[in-house]
């Protein structure tokens, strides 16, 4: 990217003092300082759109390895949750900008989960004794 940011720039360059010396005139007139100015700031915006766009997308990272993030969901400006796939493993952890927490492991949490759901069926179920205390 810089590489190519760098041969915008030399080029440009080198357009501005090809057309300085064949008209010999300098870059004195206003209306070429507007030009000039107008030009820089197309081209800045079309670097920072660039630039967006390359974030977004995530163009040029190719994860191959046995660490992978599988899904996230952003809390806050700098506060998400994410599950990360570490060797067949997966993990909650919650993401903050000063720390990384482990909140929960998704394997083993649905059967827990399924467990305690069926022994809270199983109670409602069951046929509630009445206590009269009222006698």
């Amino acid at each position: 990217m810089r590489r190519i940011i760098s041969i915008a720039l030399m080029l440009v360059s080198a357009s501005v003092y090809a057309d300085e010396t064949a008209t010999n005139r300098g870059l004195v007139s206003s209306a070429n300082i507007v030009s000039w100015i107008t030009s820089t700031f197309v081209i800045l915006f079309i670097i920072l759109i660039l630039a967006y766009l390359l974030k977004k997308t995530r163009f040029g990272r190719i994860n191959t390895g046995d660490l992978r993030i599988e899904n996230q969901l952003f809390l806050g400006p700098k506060q998400k949750i994410m599950v990360v796939n570490a060797y067949g493993r997966k993990v909650l952890l919650g993401v903050t900008v000063n720390q990384i927490n482990y909140l929960t492991d998704l394997d083993t949490n649905k059967s827990d989960f399924e467990s305690l759901l069926k022994g809270s069926a199983q109670i409602n179920d069951k046929p509630q004794e009445s206590s009269d205390d009222t006698e």
